[in-house]
């Protein structure tokens, strides 16, 4: 093409000199013929303009011969150049044409193709986001339960990444609810999505069952895999609304990924249907492009499966090693620390009570003693004097009684506190340790991604799902995992409750403490209640280092509590001695000035005695 744009430009100088520029210079050299005839006058003889115009007219002729023969050259050439340059490069553009349009039709790219293709392209899309949707969901709901457990200065509400709409709680949660019904979402989307990838279909899950225990009536009942989510049966199920699952997983609820034939095989189905009907549009085999894209879509089916069942062994990882064992940390925090909290309110409100009885039996007491020192110095005291002393002595021992038994009511209420925030304390956080392991062992082991391409992991041979079902059928009640052996008895250490019970011999009444002469100021109000033995458990479980890290979480929890709420209670207790003590103090006064003016046998009439 450039040496044809080349011979252009050069033909069409050539036509230029052979014909335009020999015309204008031919009419040039007439000019001056012209010029000097009008200017014979002015120096040009007749005889010269004669013989200038015999030498113009021989120069013309020989420029029109040149020019002719020029113009000769330039065809020779043209027909030339024709011969070796155009006629070659039009049959090799007719070859050009023919090629690229075979091309065009046998990879689909010619605009009869582009519909089909793009249908095909859009249906391999459409079959590919719900699973890709639901991991990206999954991951974000990762990314949002990892901040929230790692930073503590993040405020718990509706910030961006928050999965609010598959919370329960409306309002603002606490950061315990937040974390246990977003750690709970996330372990169950994990376990559905795998079941997906795996093409677990019901009839793998049933099995007879008698009815009721009658004998020979027998039913299917679908029986769960070893790590499959119920709500019904999960701690946290307040803390999941009933749509939380679908809101992560519910592309896998579509028609095009039905859980009977599996995602991954109803993926390659469907993309096999779609080739079959492009067949049909087309009218005849596929091209090329159609069935190469064709055969990578159905072999990306396996590595759609092998890319996502990847990605969900690192979430499963991080579930393991570091979600789970971090949010059993932070939730057992939040727990001592609402619990330290209402003991707090509690000790509190039972010591302003207190102080409050004991302000007012003191400004009691000082009116008593101010009427005892002026009534008893009058010398020669009459009847009315003597039965006034008799019943402010009477009154005060009322006053006394009075006192002692809002200081006793303050201490049994107090201990009654420490005993019930402690076993309530302590059975959270045996609630809440079951819960973790829980999720610990809902999440699959890493045996089950061994069939992953590239995974080079040392673990015990892999056995399918079908294979365990119908092990787990054929009479196998204990718990069994994907390698195929029953699940280890594990004995784990229950909450210890008497670490959060208070001391007794601390809390019993002693003398001198101000509620002497109380009726019922016993021991038997300071006694224990018969608590569970939760020292131990045998459950059916893990015993993994991450399972010991939540253990040890339990353990910091409970004993960062037992701390605390020593120091409340002794800070409590020390208030109530303080208390007892200056009442102790106001009563001996009282005997010592009783005796000094010689009062003690003084006693009133029985129509004195009221107060």
């Amino acid at each position: 093409y450039k040496l044809i744009r080349l011979y252009r430009e050069t033909l069409g100088e050539m036509t230029c000199l052979s014909d335009s520029m020999i015309t204008q210079l031919v009419s040039a050299n007439d000019d001056v013929i012209r010029i000097q005839k009008q200017q014979k006058l002015e120096g040009y003889s007749k005889t010269e303009i004669e013989y200038y115009s015999a030498e113009v007219s021989k120069l013309n002729e020989s420029l029109r011969a040149k020019a002719a023969e020029r113009q000769v050259r330039m065809n020779e050439i043209d027909a030339a150049m024709s011969d070796m340059i155009e006629r070659p490069l039009d049959e090799f553009e007719v070859e050009r044409k023919k090629v690229l349009e075979e091309v065009c039709v046998s990879h689909g790219l010619g605009k009869e193709h582009i519909l089909v293709r793009r249908q095909l392209q859009e249906r391999v899309r459409e079959l590919s986001s719900p699973i890709t949707e639901s991991l990206s969901k999954i991951a974000d709901l990762e990314n949002y339960l990892t901040k929230i457990i790692t930073d503590s200065s993040l405020a718990v509400g509706p910030t961006a990444g928050c999965p609010r709409d598959h919370v329960l709680v409306k309002v603002t949660p606490s950061l315990e609810l937040e974390i246990r019904g977003a750690l709970s979402i996330l372990v169950a989307c994990v376990v559905t999505l795998i079941q997906y990838l795996e093409g677990v279909k019901p009839a793998h899950r049933q099995r007879w069952v008698k009815r009721d225990g009658s004998e020979g009536v027998e039913r299917l009942k679908n029986q769960r895999l070893p790590w499959t989510f119920e709500s019904a049966n999960d701690v946290d199920e307040a803390s999941i609304r009933s749509d939380s699952l679908l809101a992560v997983m519910g592309p896998l609820k579509s028609d095009t990924l039905k859980p009977c034939g599996g995602a991954v095989t109803a993926y390659q189905t469907a993309i096999e249907d779609e080739g079959a009907t492009a067949k049909q549009k087309i009218g005849g085999n596929l091209p090329h492009y159609l069935q190469a894209f064709t055969d990578s879509v159905l072999d990306s089916g396996g590595k759609l499966r092998s890319e996502s069942l990847g990605k969900l062994k690192g979430i499963c990882s991080r579930l393991r090693d570091i979600i789970i064992p971090k949010a059993s940390q932070v939730i057992f925090n939040e727990i001592v620390k609402e619990a330290v909290t209402r003991y707090e309110a509690e000790i509190q409100t039972s010591l302003d009570r207190c102080s409050s009885a004991c302000d007012a039996s003191s400004r009691k007491y000082d009116a008593h003693f101010e009427t005892l020192e002026s009534m008893s110095r009058i010398d020669h005291p009459d009847v009315e004097s003597e039965l006034q002393l008799a019943a402010l002595k009477k009154r005060e021992e009322v006053r006394h009684r009075h006192c002692a038994k809002a200081l006793y009511a303050a201490r049994v209420r107090l201990f009654q506190v420490l005993v019930e925030r402690g076993v309530a304390t302590c059975e959270i956080l045996d609630s809440t340790f079951d819960c973790m392991i829980k999720h610990l062992d809902m999440v699959p082991w890493g045996e089950l991604f061994e069939s992953i391409s590239g995974f080079t992991g040392e673990m015990p041979k892999r056995m399918s799902l079908k294979r365990l079902l119908r092990r787990h059928s054929s009479g196998e009640v204990d718990p069994i995992d994907q390698s195929g052996e029953s699940l280890p008895l594990r004995v784990w250490e229950g909450v210890d409750m008497t670490q959060m019970m208070p001391e007794i011999d601390r809390w019993c009444c002693t003398e001198g403490d101000g509620t002497d002469g109380i009726e019922g100021s016993t021991g038997d109000d300071f006694s224990l209640p018969t608590l569970e033995t939760v020292d131990q458990r045998a459950v059916h479980s893990y015993r993994t280092a991450s399972h010991k890290m939540v253990l040890k979480n339990r353990k910091e929890a409970l004993d960062d509590a037992h701390s605390k709420v020593s120091r409340l209670a002794m800070g409590a207790l020390g208030w109530i001695k303080e208390l007892e003590g200056d009442e102790s103090k106001r009563s001996r006064r009282w005997r010592d000035r009783i005796v000094y003016w010689g009062l003690e046998e003084l006693v009133p009439p029985q129509e004195a005695n009221n107060d």
